[in-house]
């Protein structure tokens, strides 16, 4: 027989002596088709499997179990990066006061500088071209009250 042919055979010595199996040349079908490999359809249409309640509930515990560890994991894990979040926020908040702080402390200083007494004087002799005055530009406070 050439191609795919099927046998009724189904153990080694039930093979007729004119089959190409008989031999023992091709023996591949008696490894691929056993009795207990056979599908057979269910002539009972009135058997019903009950499910077993006792393992559902089981089941049903476990996976609640699961999901409350898990729930309490996840809310664990977001607090801890809130946490560490806030953290950051705070540090960020520090650098840019004490950035802030030091901007004052430098105007201050500039303000202090470009306010003395000294410096103004010098500036104005220098840039204005001014000088002292003399006793005739000089008026006082009593003169303009009387």
């Amino acid at each position: 027989m050439r191609g795919r042919a099927r046998h009724a055979c189904v153990l080694p010595g039930d093979c007729d002596p004119g089959d190409c199996c008989a031999n023992g040349a091709n023996r591949s079908h008696l490894f691929m088709r056993r009795p207990y490999a056979i599908h057979r359809p269910v002539e009972n249409a009135y058997l019903v499997r009950e499910r077993d309640r006792r393992l559902l509930r089981e089941l049903l515990g476990v996976v609640a179990l699961v999901l409350v560890l898990g729930g309490g994991l996840l809310a664990y894990t977001w607090v801890h990066i809130e946490i560490v979040r806030t953290g950051y926020r705070i540090d960020t908040r520090e650098k840019e006061l004490n950035g802030l702080l030091e901007s004052e402390r430098r105007r201050r200083l500039e303000v202090a500088r470009l306010t003395h007494p000294e410096l103004i004087e010098e500036r104005a002799r220098r840039v204005l071209g001014m000088r002292e005055p003399t006793l005739n530009q000089t008026v006082f406070y009593q003169e303009l009250v009387r």
